[in-house]
């Protein structure tokens, strides 16, 4: 299915006007996220289906202007057969750089390189997600944008001069992740890490996207687990005391990965007094049953497997079947070697 996934990478370190003072991790992220996109690991798209439509800033500021980035968009468009609409199944965006947003809008633009005191082009992240979506050139649009989002009153709304007849029965099907960096009105950061600067948002979706972000019990990563790992894991961060909490305008559940290895967490549990047996329940599940893995009897206690990301309570069973005594545990991303019950 991934052959027919499609993918529009966008990063902008330099600018032409000083006023944007230069950027160190836009275009790292961007390649980052585009090799990771055309990972077998990963969303495993084409090459082919990429790098013609991955734009990264020169150092002269020259390129990419919004003319170029329009033009990125039009030839996607050109993929779609002789006389057809529809391009492919997936889009992915992705979008990282200086960024504005019209006040009165849930939007995102990304500014071209040549921005400046008395002009401000931008290209809105969503608005472009939106018209593949209008006229269904795709099942499924996935957008990531890497961005400030301050607001300008005097900010005109820029509507992209591509026209075509929406089809409103199949957009209607089109299902839509959109993932903004920050909040309306907020700015996105770069840190450096070990000597590398990286957008703090494309730093973490990147780990997520790369293995952190854990599969479900069928092995799948969808965005909704994206999401969830994203607002965790920022919310961890802060800088000169604030938070850089991301924005989702859509939130439709998209399978990015199939066929993963769920991830599996080792309990020790040790006995205060022997138990016969133990049970272990699903805490957020109406305390249904769950089977452990691996169990194996050690000296004073047992030893087993779970699922990360869930509290499970843990009986203390008699001969008869009967709870004893019982613990909650929380299983998040480190095996738990020392639990008493």
């Amino acid at each position: 299915m991934a052959q027919e996934d499609f993918g529009i990478v966008v990063g902008i370190n330099d600018y032409q006007d000083p006023t944007y003072g230069r950027l160190d991790g836009a275009c790292r992220d961007a390649e980052d996220f585009a090799a990771w996109l055309k990972s077998p690991d990963g969303g495993n798209v084409p090459k082919e289906n990429v790098n013609p439509f991955t734009k990264l800033s020169d150092a002269g500021g020259n390129e990419p202007m919004l003319s170029h980035l329009l033009i990125l968009l039009q030839n996607m468009r050109k993929r779609a057969a002789a006389g057809k609409k529809r391009v492919g199944r997936r889009l992915y965006i992705f979008l990282a750089g200086h960024g504005i947003s019209p006040p009165e809008l849930d939007e995102a633009g990304l500014l071209t390189v040549e921005a400046g005191d008395s002009v401000t082009p931008y290209l809105p992240g969503k608005q472009s997600a939106d018209q593949f979506c209008l006229s269904a050139r795709f099942e499924e649009v996935v957008l990531f944008m890497d961005c400030c989002r301050v607001t300008d009153l005097l900010l005109q709304r820029f509507t992209l001069p591509i026209s075509e007849k929406p089809d409103p029965a199949a957009a209607g099907k089109i299902r839509r992740f959109y993932a903004f960096a920050t909040a309306l009105g907020k700015t996105a950061r770069e840190t450096d890490n070990a000597g590398v600067v990286r957008g703090v948002f494309s730093r973490v979706l990147l780990e997520g996207l790369n293995g952190a972000v854990l599969p479900d019990e069928t092995g799948r990563m969808s965005t909704t687990q994206v999401r969830t790992y994203l607002e965790a894991e920022l919310r961890k961060i802060k800088i000169n005391g604030e938070e850089q909490t991301p924005h989702f305008p859509c939130k439709d559940e998209i399978v990015l990965a199939e066929g993963l290895t769920p991830r599996r967490l080792g309990v020790t549990l040790t006995y205060r007094q022997p138990a016969p047996s133990i049970a272990v329940l699903d805490g957020g599940n109406n305390l249904a049953p769950v089977t452990p893995e691996n169990f194996t009897v050690i000296s004073g206690g047992s030893r087993f497997l779970l699922p990360p990301g869930k509290t499970y309570v843990i009986q203390a069973l008699d001969a008869t079947g009967v709870a004893t005594r019982m613990i909650s545990l929380k299983l998040d991303a480190a095996d738990v070697d020392d639990a008493i019950l």
